[in-house]
């Protein structure tokens, strides 16, 4: 597997959570830190995109804050690739997901090929918020936020973004949405 730089998303209003999903305590620690310690074996960077600044630093996590809030999460996709460096691609992921399993970013790795904006997997529906983006797309992203155009998985048909069928042991994901 190779590393990449991962970005996780954390701008959200948390309107059916009630309050900070990400700092939401699960076996004692924030959900958040369940997340990123899942995924630092594949990482070389950790960024939580959230809706401010410094937010998450007090749990060691390095944070930036949407460049133009309330977007949703193609907005914090935006702000993931105009943050990144490098011409790459990037793993863009939620911050309330859980029993994430390392090898599904192998998955989405060997998907990837040079003509490739986006990669993600998908069986009924797209999973956007567990995928594969390259830098590459950024003019898309931000041709699809001036249209107000937000949502995810239009913004993944519209660029014909490479499909990847679910693993197997998909089903463990647990996406938290309420206490």
């Amino acid at each position: 597997m190779e590393e990449l730089p991962i970005y996780i998303l954390a701008g959200g209003r948390s309107s059916r959570f009630g309050s900070d999903k990400a700092r939401a305590t699960v076996d004692e620690l924030p959900m958040l830190t369940h997340v990123t310690r899942c995924l630092e074996p594949a990482a070389t960077t950790i960024t939580v995109v959230a809706d401010e600044p410094d937010k998450y630093t007090d749990l060691g996590i390095k944070t930036i804050a949407d460049i133009e809030p309330g977007q949703g999460p193609l907005g914090g996709l935006c702000t993931a690739l105009q943050f990144e460096p490098q011409q790459t691609w990037i793993l863009l992921v939620a911050c309330d997901l859980l029993n994430l399993d390392i090898t599904w970013i192998n998955t989405l790795q060997e998907a990837a090929q040079e003509g490739d904006g986006a990669i993600a997997f998908r069986s009924e529906r797209w999973e956007p918020l567990f995928a594969m983006y390259h830098t590459r797309i950024l003019d898309q992203v931000e041709d699809a936020l001036k249209a107000r155009q937000r949502t995810m998985w239009r913004f993944l048909d519209s660029i014909a973004a490479r499909v990847v069928p679910l693993p197997e042991n998909f089903h463990q994901l647990v996406v938290v949405n309420t206490p």
